[in-house]
């Protein structure tokens, strides 16, 4: 089946709204390839809001269904409530590929972030844009990352981390913020409310609290 892909009216303003880093279109498409569908501009539409329902909507009842597209996302608080799903979504799929999430519910993860084996999770952590978390990391609780290559091993302890990439075996924070533009190496310390910013910083270097 070929797909193209537009928003209703009433869901125009939410068209480059970005839900766990993704535009709803975004988002629509990627679902689309999954179920290994094709795009074409002469061909069945599909609404925005219908990339909310979890249940496939529109691919389990047919091409017929989007000319009837459920007309369920009108205000802000059905808004939030269609991120929260796709969240979910997002969080159970992380867990059942051995990600430790300690709170599945308080953990904020975008679609585009790419994570290796076994790293566990604390709540009220934020990762997001392009990022790739290497394996057995420790990430939280309350963290920002946005951004980063992040290698194997590494702990991110109550810190804001964007933009940097980072080697093995780093632990960085608590209450560290790591600005954009750093290269850091391996085995790596940066403590307690140290800032740092276009940096390289080699092997084994320990930068102590208040540093900057």
């Amino acid at each position: 089946m070929k797909y193209r892909i537009e928003t209703k009216g009433y869901f125009a303003k939410f068209e480059n709204e970005k839900v766990l880093g993704k535009t709803p279109a975004e988002h629509l498409r990627r679902k689309l390839e999954v179920e290994g569908h094709e795009y074409a501009e002469n061909a069945v539409n599909v609404y925005y809001n219908d990339m909310f329902y979890l249940d496939s909507y529109v691919l389990a009842k047919g091409p017929g269904a989007a000319e009837e597209a459920l007309d369920e996302i009108h205000t802000g608080i059905q808004f939030h409530d269609a991120v929260n799903a796709v969240r979910m979504e997002v969080n159970a799929s992380l867990v059942n590929e051995g990600v430790k999430l300690m709170s599945i519910e308080d953990s904020y993860i975008d679609v585009n972030v790419r994570i290796g084996r076994g790293p566990l999770i604390y709540p009220n952590t934020y990762i997001s844009g392009e990022c790739e978390i290497g394996s057995g990391c420790v990430l939280g609780p309350d963290s920002v990352i946005e951004d980063c290559t992040i290698g194997d091993r590494c702990e991110v302890i109550k810190s804001v981390v964007k933009g940097s990439e980072m080697g093995d075996d780093c632990k960085i924070g608590p209450f560290t913020h790591v600005r954009p533009d750093n290269v850091i190496g391996n085995r790596v310390k940066i403590g307690a409310y140290a800032e740092v910013k276009k940096s390289e910083i080699k092997d084994k270097t320990v930068i102590p609290h208040l540093a900057y």
